[in-house]
């Protein structure tokens, strides 16, 4: 609590506005040092709860690096209870980078997540519950957990709890009371007002509970996990229920292995679902620990629970495990029996009333008979519903690359949890797993798919799928990651899985993984990997190249950064006037070059509206005649002007 923290308080990425908030004992005279104010007066004189205009000036060098509003609150009366400034400026990220660095230069630190907060509650500014609330109104999405939010920040469940508490303290005296003096002919508490008050206690906290259950509802949404043995249907059903084969199903036992994600509504709600692998014990999967740990994952994660068996196998010991398991969580449980495919077989469904998890629902997920009735019963089961849902399109980047290069590893260590399964088997990850990240300002959602091998490597029609699976994330994806085996160096698969993002027309960031195993990491290491990479890749040169290390989370949050950077540039969108006023002189002093005796002029150039990646058209008298080096001319241009670096361009020539 004795240092001055500073951070960047508002939202990473290019924007017209950005604040950096620093707080501590020091943070007006670290202020004082990087502030030249136009009045010319100290900071240290200035009065609590004032802005003040001027420049933000590096002591060292005296150079000017943006001119900012400083907001002055002084202690107890801000938010953490200390001294604090906050300075709106630029929302340039060499900008902001620059005021946090002068500023931890001056004596501050950077600061942790949620160390503001954390600085406030621990002044007795807010309690744990408002705490909890200014977390969740920086993550609302709709007006629903926004108004959630807002009731927690402004302690209306601090209000209900200190209610409770005060009952519960009153209800402790009187039975103190009567325990005392037992013995005397005094009544404190008849036993109906006792009972009056533990029934009052019962209800605030049943209620309590219920809005706890309806928050991490709003917040997190809803999830139905499918859980059961080994090729009892379980990726068949949620193939049916998302409406598309997201999940691979195949004969060969263990073909699912990690968690899969999907979205599917019934009678009007929607909820995702959870596909998991087959739960085993004592098999020959090498990754049958890993499976397990999945699937307790996502029992732990889900609201409703969805236990599948077979009824041409009947109750195996690995059901009677599960369903011990299931019997002693707290979770919503239903029992399906699958590959009911007749009316004789409904005769056999009996015996699965020994698992003690309630009625049994026949259901076949290949031909979908009784996934009706099964879904009915889980949106009864369901949570309340969630008021004013609204949906919108969030950037997905698919970390793609050759097998083993480490992208699972680098999901996981982003995330911060061992979502994905990571071996040294090639091959490990099958599926594409979707997983959303929304922490530190971020919303995106993170796609890791499986290795990419050459078609003459690919011998298992598991392997074919997952291939095909990872190129339809490719598809989907708004920025693609390739990842690079620093180890290994660029070999001719690299080449094709970038060919296959550029005929895509994604954006694009290369990370060299495993940086951390390399002993020569000098800059000219670096230089001589980074011209390698770019003149393999050419002819388009222009993305980003960041060095990682998934093991040691060197640079991982930079690897999000810079991909988010891409995306913002692929949704770019240049005024037809500036485009006019720089390209009409140039091309005017550098025209086409002549054919057949034949002059040709660009009159006027735009930027097409509503593409998927940043599209250009010039008009000219003769567009047949410009040639393919004039319009890499063209391009060339467009990115030096304007930051378009990993995202591909179009150029379009049209008559005019």
């Amino acid at each position: 609590m004795n240092s001055t923290i500073v951070a960047l308080s508002t939202a990473r990425g290019r924007s017209a506005i950005a604040v950096v908030r620093m707080s501590g004992n020091e943070a007006i005279s670290i202020a004082d040092r990087l502030f030249r104010s136009r009045t010319k007066r100290p900071l240290m004189q200035a009065e609590g709860y004032t802005a003040h205009y001027g420049e933000i000036v590096d002591p060292n060098s005296g150079n000017t690096i943006d001119d900012v509003v400083l907001t002055l609150f002084r202690a107890p009366r801000s938010y953490t209870g200390e001294d604090s400034v906050e300075i709106s400026c630029h929302g340039s990220a060499y900008v902001v980078s620059r005021i946090v660095q002068i500023a931890i230069d001056c004596g501050a630190r950077a600061a942790t997540a949620g160390e503001f907060t954390t600085r406030a509650f621990l002044a007795g500014k807010i309690d744990l519950a408002q705490a909890e609330g200014v977390a969740d109104m920086i993550a609302a999405t709709d007006r629903a957990t926004h108004r959630l939010a807002l009731n927690q920040m402004r302690g209306g469940y601090s209000a209900e709890l200190q209610g409770l508490r005060d009952e519960l303290l009153r209800l402790g005296a009187l039975l103190e009371l009567e325990l005392d003096f037992s013995e005397e002919d005094v009544e404190f508490a008849d036993r109906t007002q006792l009972v009056a008050i533990l029934k009052n206690i019962d209800r605030e906290i049943s209620t309590l509970k219920s809005s706890f259950a309806l928050g991490q509802a709003l917040k997190n949404g809803v999830t139905v996990a499918i859980v059961g043995e080994p090729n009892v249907g379980k990726s068949t059903l949620f193939n049916r229920l998302v409406g598309q084969r997201q999940a691979i199903v195949d004969a060969t036992a263990g073909t699912t292995r990690d968690r899969h994600y999907g979205k599917t509504d019934w009678s009007g709600r929607e909820f995702s679902i959870i596909d998991t692998g087959g739960y085993s014990v004592g098999s020959d999967d090498v990754f049958e620990g890993e499976i397990r740990k999945q699937v307790m994952l996502a029992i732990d994660e889900a609201d409703v629970i969805l236990f599948m068996t077979e009824v041409g196998t009947g109750i195996t010991d690995l059901d009677e495990m599960m369903a011990g398991i299931l019997r002693r969580c707290s979770k919503k449980v239903l029992l399906a029996v699958n590959k009911v495919d007749n009316n004789e077989q409904y005769f056999s469904v009996n015996e699965f009333y020994a698992l003690g998890l309630g009625d049994p629902f026949c259901v076949s997920a290949l031909t979908g008979s009784g996934t009706g009735d099964l879904l009915d019963m889980v949106v009864e089961k369901l949570p309340a519903p969630t008021p004013d849902e609204e949906t919108e399109e969030i950037p997905r980047f698919a970390v793609v690359g050759r097998p083993n290069v480490g992208k699972s590893s680098i999901v996981n260590a982003f995330i911060g949890e061992d979502r994905n399964i990571v071996t040294n088997i090639a091959g490990t990850t099958r599926d594409s797993i979707y997983t959303r990240y929304t922490k530190f300002g971020f919303d995106f959602y993170l796609v890791d798919t499986a290795g990419i091998r050459k078609k003459g490597k690919v011998n298992e029609d598991l392997e074919f799928y997952s291939v095909m699976r990872s190129i339809r994330a490719i598809e989907n994806a708004d920025v693609c990651i390739l990842m690079l085996d620093a180890t290994r160096g660029i070999e001719s698969q690299d080449l094709n899985i970038y060919s296959l993002v550029q005929r895509n027309q994604k954006g694009l960031v290369v990370v060299i993984n495993k940086w951390d195993l390399v002993e020569d990491k000098s800059t000219k290491a670096m230089k001589y990997f980074e011209d390698t990479i770019r003149e393999r890749f050419a002819p388009f040169v222009d993305f980003p190249i960041v060095f990682a290390s998934a093991l040691t989370k060197q640079r991982i949050f930079k690897v999000m950064e810079t991909a988010l950077h891409v995306y913002e540039n692929k949704q770019k969108k240049v005024p037809t006037a500036q485009l006019n006023e720089r390209f009409l002189p140039l091309i005017e002093n550098y025209p086409p070059p002549a054919t057949k005796g034949k002059y040709i002029k660009i009159k006027y150039c735009t930027q097409l509206p509503n593409t998927q990646i940043p599209t250009f058209v010039f008009f000219a008298n003769l567009p047949q005649y410009v040639k393919e080096p004039y319009r890499r001319f063209l391009e060339n241009k467009l990115r030096e002007w304007w930051d378009f670096n990993g995202t591909p361009i179009q150029l379009f020539i049209r008559a005019k």
